[in-house]
């Protein structure tokens, strides 16, 4: 899924060469997570904005590791459906934070 919206993104954008290197990963790969969900590399994400799709899905132990690795002055959007899929894991992070919101 993340090739396809690198290939997409790289198309949609192709025409504004000023624009900033557009990079698409999973989640999982942007914090160094392998597949036990060892090896968190506990590095700052080097962006000026950082945009997460799927959030429902995004357990409390991953939600952290991402809070955890946003640099100061980081733009950050969260997307997602609090209604679609919950994370498989412990946490509704997102459906929390939505409810939080609309206070």
């Amino acid at each position: 899924a993340a090739a396809n919206l690198q290939k997409s993104l790289v198309r949609a954008l192709s025409d504004n060469g000023d624009l900033p290197e557009i990079n698409a990963k999973t989640l999982h790969s942007l914090l160094g997570i392998n597949i036990s969900g060892k090896n968190h590399l506990r590095k700052p994400i080097k962006a000026d904005l950082l945009l997460i799709d799927e959030c429902s899905m995004i357990d409390a132990n991953l939600m952290s590791k991402l809070f955890a690795s946003i640099t100061p002055g980081m733009r950050v959007i969260l997307l997602g459906d609090p209604h679609q899929l919950p994370p498989i894991e412990s946490g509704l992070v997102f459906g929390d934070l939505i409810k939080q919101a609309n206070r």
